[in-house]
């Protein structure tokens, strides 16, 4: 997926298509040693929101809530360290690995009911996403999700 945003006009539009979804992606730690703090913890709580959600999803199956359960385990595990001391390998390996196992059931339709819609509710934010928490979703838990 692919958010475009208006700050001007507080729009936000999401693109969910073939066409914009990457062939490949290249998953180094290395390239993240220098990322700040802040956007270190806002991707992270991002990736653990998804993890959360592709667990709690009613359409949820065995092997993918074994991937996103490790998923939260390795973010809890470095989303801290990560966080404060960004130069620490084994911290960022952590987060990218939690990272990918957190997502790997988002493709499914039905997987997914955190992250609200980047549409107007998210316009009128300044978060690269609308801060994907349960609480915040636009949609009551009970309506695609288990209780956990």
């Amino acid at each position: 997926m692919a958010v475009l945003s208006e700050p001007e006009k507080k729009t936000k539009v999401g693109l969910r298509s073939p066409q914009v979804a990457p062939a490949v992606a290249i998953l180094d730690p290395l390239l993240t040693l220098t990322l700040p703090p802040a956007p270190t913890r806002e991707s992270g709580l991002d990736a653990l929101a998804h993890a959360v959600e592709s667990y709690l999803c009613l359409n949820a199956w065995v092997p993918t809530e074994a991937l996103t359960l490790k998923g939260i385990e390795l973010i809890g595990r470095h989303l801290r360290t990560a966080t404060h001391q960004g130069g620490d390998y084994e911290a960022r390996d952590g987060m990218m690995m939690g990272s990918l196992l957190a997502v790997l059931d988002c493709t499914r339709p039905g997987s997914t009911w955190s992250t609200p819609s980047p549409g107007p509710w998210a316009a009128f934010t300044t978060c690269p996403t609308a801060r994907p928490t349960p609480s915040s979703s636009p949609m009551p838990c009970g309506s695609c999700c288990r209780e956990p």
